[in-house]
């Protein structure tokens, strides 16, 4: 996103207006506690919900993105604050140099999203098996397409089960402690 003072003032502008033109297309009273903040938020919903949608159709990945940036985003404070801090302000409110949390971060954002996408499947296929395999495929096009130009895949994966190993003598160990 652009933090052109001009830029801000003018989307500031544009949202303002078609603010307006929607309370009087579905006739809500301002004065009405609560109605005008119903109006913002269909309001909101739409205009995301749709930019979204648009972004999708160029970009495959672009909603998810996009939900991530408007989350970021509150969480900084809304417009006037990621004005100031200028576009970084991450989700995860992980600090940079912090390798651990953000890793485990992303292990459980990818397993959340891997066991939504597995009860989005026919109750058939809701398997230990499909699970399994879905994530030899994710790894093996994770290892193909990320590291298939540095170095042997093979010797990647290797590397990788040496770790996936350590992971799971370290919570057989803390399995032990408790």
């Amino acid at each position: 996103m652009s933090t052109d003072p001009k830029n801000i003032d003018q989307i500031k502008v544009v949202m303002a207006g078609a603010l307006l033109e929607l309370r009087e297309l579905i006739d809500v009273d301002v004065d009405q506690e609560g109605a005008f903040t119903k109006v913002v938020c269909l309001f909101l919903h739409a205009i995301i919900s749709t930019a979204a949608d648009l972004a999708e159709l160029s970009s495959p990945g672009a909603k998810q993105y996009i939900f991530s940036d408007i989350e970021a985003g509150k969480r900084a404070g809304g417009l006037k604050a990621i004005h100031e801090l200028g576009v970084d302000y991450p989700v995860s409110n992980i600090k940079p140099d912090d390798m651990e949390n953000a890793m485990n971060y992303l292990g459980r954002a990818m397993s959340t999203a891997l066991f939504k996408g597995l009860y989005e499947l026919p109750k058939p296929l809701q398997s230990e098996e499909i699970l399994l395999r879905a994530i030899e495929a994710l790894l093996a096009n994770l290892l193909n397409q990320r590291f298939s130009n540095l170095d042997n895949p093979h010797d990647i994966l290797d590397s990788f089960c040496e770790h996936v190993h350590m992971n799971l003598d370290d919570l057989q160990q803390l399995r032990r402690l408790h």
